[in-house]
């Protein structure tokens, strides 16, 4: 499923004269599949995050940067607008927490795509940029009475310079965060989400550490927490270092039938190098997304990210085909040494050619080709999930593998009656479509159809 927010995405009472925020946060909890319609109200805790002491700029330095953004604080923080892009993706692919979506590439495909960046960097006095912070303002529920004001990160999270000491980096972290806590307030949002991409290697399985670091700084609460329904998630992750024998047999049998029974049917897998099979793609897309009742993307969607991204390595576009016409396609994203599944479509018609299951596997097997070190999947949950649709979705990921990591993630919640009001009645709303798609479907089964990608 292609995710509708691509990045993928403080009025807090807080007091910097005595040197801590105190922050109303989520006490609990879980997430959505994708950043542009999560259903959630937490239960709400004080948290008491400590603020960074008075500090003394260079002159240079002080004289770059507003008085506000430096008043007794030990670091600069600058727009992402005023940093070169050169030095800032030098930091971004020598950090361990540094991957695609933190690249100014990313960042302006964003802003394309409809997202305001907000986003900033760290200098410290001597002037080096010591962390970066991929932001932006991005409301859900668009005008309307029920629109939350929000503030997120898309699919990313902060990136630190590599070469800073243990305690540099804690003070570093925390630093970035209280800009945010100001931008909020300055905002006037209700909430901040925070994801940290799993595929960075600092978070890969057997590398992150044993706590989420969000915790440090108050956003703990997890994104699909509401009030009538959790379903924390899951995200499968497929080592790519194992034997393809060993990949093939933890993948789920009925998996697995289904691409042999693609492959003997005639269906074929392509990796495309030609900047024409984008519109092939676009079109797969479409008639998906129009089958569920969604509103496509565009084909200058699609051509964007291609010339951004695939003569760099980072997009990969695979199509499975039957009798010489393309029938499902997949994107996937690569960076360093991970791959993230972001998109797959195909067309209904050709379900029972079972495409997507051998299109998939093959993905995995190039990035594997490429010497990748993991490749996501996505997220799983379980029932009743978010929503029918994104259980579904997460049912047919989870039969891929069998490793999995808990997504590091949370939210800030900075004005907790309004968000919960909100979240309440976003919810009533959303299970109250799920009960009319339902009862849709029970008069005319194929007209609605939603089922599996399998």
């Amino acid at each position: 499923m292609l995710r509708k927010d691509p990045v993928q995405l403080s009025h807090a009472a807080s007091s910097a004269a005595n040197g801590t925020a105190n922050l109303a946060v989520p006490a609990d909890g879980g997430q959505v599949p994708t950043l542009d319609d999560p259903e959630m109200a937490p239960a709400m805790v004080p948290v008491i995050v400590p603020a960074i002491g008075p500090a003394t700029l260079t002159p240079a330095i002080a004289a770059a940067v507003p008085a506000r953004a430096t008043a007794g604080r030990a670091f600069a923080a600058i727009p992402c607008a005023d940093i070169a892009p050169a030095e800032w993706d030098a930091l971004v692919q020598q950090s361990p927490e540094g991957w695609l979506y933190q690249t100014t590439n990313w960042i302006e495909f964003a802003q394309q795509c409809g997202a305001r960046s907000l986003s900033f960097g760290l200098r410290s006095q001597q002037g080096d940029l010591v962390g970066v912070f991929p932001l932006y303002r991005e409301d859900l529920g668009g005008r309307g009475p029920l629109r939350l004001r929000r503030i997120h990160t898309g699919l990313s999270g902060p990136a630190l310079r590599d070469s800073l000491s243990p305690k540099a980096r804690a003070q570093v972290w925390k630093e970035m965060f209280r800009e945010v806590d100001r931008i909020a307030s300055e905002q006037d949002v209700d909430l901040l989400q925070v994801r940290l991409t799993s595929m960075a290697p600092a978070y890969q399985p057997g590398r992150r550490p044993d706590v989420n670091p969000l915790y440090t700084v108050g956003v703990s609460a997890p994104l699909s927490f509401n009030p009538l329904n959790i379903c924390p998630p899951l995200s499968r992750v497929l080592l790519l270092d194992k034997p393809q024998a060993q990949l093939l047999t933890e993948m789920d049998k009925k998996i697995h039938g289904m691409a042999s029974h693609a492959a003997r049917n005639g269906v074929s897998v392509r990796v495309s190098e030609a900047r024409a099979d984008v519109r092939r793609f676009a079109e797969l897309h479409a008639s998906n997304w129009v089958q569920t009742g969604l509103d496509p993307h565009g084909l200058s969607h699609f051509e964007n990210m291609w010339d951004r991204f695939h003569a760099a390595g980072s997009m990969r576009l695979l199509f499975a085909e039957h009798e010489g016409k393309p029938i499902a396609g997949v994107i996937v994203h690569t960076y360093k040494d991970a791959a993230f599944y972001w998109a797959g479509c195909s067309r209904h018609e050709s379900l029972k050619l079972r495409p997507n299951n051998l299109l998939l596997w093959e993905a995995i097997l190039h990035a594997k080709a490429r010497g990748l070190r993991c490749f996501e999947v996505g997220y799983f949950y379980a029932p009743p999930g978010p929503s029918e649709k994104e259980y579904n979705i997460g049912k047919y990921k989870s039969q891929f593998g069998v490793d999995a990591l808990v997504p590091w993630e949370g939210q800030k919640v900075f004005k907790p009656a309004r968000f919960l009001a909100l979240s309440l009645l976003r919810q009533s709303k959303h299970r109250l479509g799920e009960l009319l798609k339902r009862k849709n479907r029970a008069r005319d089964p194929e007209k609605h159809s939603e089922k599996d990608p399998e």
